[in-house]
């Protein structure tokens, strides 16, 4: 048996090769991350403290979150570190097969104690990266933004050679309810900060965006991304990566590279045109801002698309590296695949949060979330939660609501994709909104540890 045909076998078993958590070549690319990182952020900061005192960014902010405006530019500096060590890291994925794809589904998850990267899936023959220029756009990303080595011949990648790779995730800049539901899939893994921060490689933008905007694919496909990108940001080269610690460049990098100052105005919905200073402010307003119920909402599709790229180089386990799971309402509520979803969660102890997929062309708040009642009562988070006099009543009524959703959507398909979901998830928040079920997003300071996977709204208290 070849040793592709053994490692398949199992995979179709549910059985992952052992591998280390972190390899010498990921302690080795992060030293130079690290290295780069730190110069970058360095010769950033001057400029961003800058940019913290114009006068229209300043002006921005004040209608945006007012009690931020009168802060230094300095204070301002201070507590955006202080908040990239609890942002939120999120890796999305689609749990059902609908097509060819090159990430995660359900069957890639279940029996494995670690987060396949796209490098394992190809080997395991568990995904579509057999495209060949698929395949150069994430070699030229990992090796010049992320410092890994070449892979000997990708098309005969080794499984000892992909499991010396990455996980691409997103940072949750702008704490949006959903993350990044609306763009890479229904299902969210919420990555534990305290056990990635040491070995992950964070890019100013999406590294496939600027592949397809300003890298080697620009030449290769048409773009895929809809939005106008400023390819001088980061001058000749490419991305310059940074770290929790060394992070000054991420903000200035992403704000330059999505300057649409030189670009058309009349993009269309759900485009609008945002200038560097509203795009500053909005970030800072959003990310900055700990009384949800009130935060500046987001204007545009821009903020969906403008988070920076956190990867993690390493072997991810399940356990230790993940806090919580965030689903998509409309996809997976009251179905058998949200079921399993929940019983994958229970098994590895995990809080999962439900939220509606923010709508680009609106105003987006960020406590949108409720956590499963019903994963909760099987989680250590839940001992908070289940001796409270009102969790019974908000157990029942989700029971309650999964049953009639998991009724009726069979009978009448389509209604998934209809305002008959939304309808379902007003009915949900009618019943969570203001409740202790009600959670937003983690800010500076608001837990002892990063590794809680969220706050109370009706009182602040963490989820642990």
């Amino acid at each position: 048996m070849s040793l592709v045909m053994a490692l398949t076998t199992l995979s179709v078993l549910g059985i992952a090769p052992s591998v280390p958590e972190v390899t010498p070549e990921h302690l080795e690319a992060m030293e130079t991350v690290r290295e780069v990182a730190a110069a970058a952020a360095d010769k950033a900061k001057p400029e961003l403290l800058s940019w913290l005192d114009d006068v229209e960014f300043r002006q921005l902010l004040k209608e945006m979150a007012p009690q931020l405006a009168n802060m230094s530019a300095a204070s301002i500096h201070q507590r955006l570190y202080e908040e990239m060590q609890v942002m939120e890291v999120t890796h999305n994925f689609e749990p059902k097969i609908l097509g060819p794809t090159y990430d995660l589904n359900i069957n890639c998850t279940v029996g494995y104690d670690y987060l396949l990267n796209l490098w394992q899936l190809k080997v395991l023959e568990l995904n579509n990266m057999n495209v060949t220029f698929l395949n150069d756009i994430f070699m030229d990303a990992e090796t010049r933004i992320y410092k890994l080595k070449q892979i000997t011949s990708v098309p005969n990648v080794t499984y000892d050679e992909a499991s010396q790779r990455l996980i691409y995730s997103a940072m949750n800049w702008y704490k949006l309810s959903s993350a990044g539901s609306k763009i890479f899939g229904s299902v969210g893994l919420v990555l534990n900060n305290e056990h990635i921060r040491n070995y992950t490689a964070i890019s100013p933008v999406d590294t496939g965006n600027w592949e397809e905007s300003c890298g080697i694919a620009k030449q290769l496909i048409p773009p895929l991304w809809l939005t106008p990108t400023n390819c001088s940001a980061f001058g000749t080269s490419a991305p310059v990566p940074g770290t929790f610690d060394h992070w000054e460049h991420l903000i200035t990098g992403n704000i330059k590279y999505w300057n649409l100052t030189f670009a058309s105005k009349n993009l269309g919905p759900p485009y609008k045109y945002v200038s560097p200073q509203r795009n500053l402010a909005m970030m800072v307003a959003r990310a900055l801002n700990t009384n949800y119920p009130s935060i500046q909402p987001t204007e545009s599709y821009f903020s969906l698309v403008h988070y920076s790229e956190a990867s993690p180089l390493m072997n991810l386990r399940y356990k230790e590296g993940v806090k919580a799971l965030l689903l998509n309402f409309t996809d997976l509520f009251g179905t058998g695949v949200g079921n399993q979803l929940q019983n994958w969660a229970i098994q590895n102890d995990w809080v999962t949060l439900w939220s509606f997929v923010d709508d680009p062309t609106v105003s987006s708040p960020s406590n949108r979330r409720f956590i499963d009642p019903v994963v909760l009562s099987s989680t250590s988070a839940g001992h908070n939660f289940t001796t409270d006099p009102s969790f019974p009543a908000l157990l029942s009524n989700f029971t309650n609501l999964w049953d009639y959703v998991n009724t009726t959507i069979p009978v009448v398909p389509p209604l998934r994709f209809s305002s008959w979901m939304i309808q379902q998830w007003n009915a949900s928040w009618e019943i969570y909104n203001n409740t202790i079920l009600q959670v937003q997003p983690l800010f500076a300071g608001a837990c002892s540890s990063s590794s809680c996977s969220a706050t109370r709204v009706i009182d602040k208290k963490c989820v642990c």
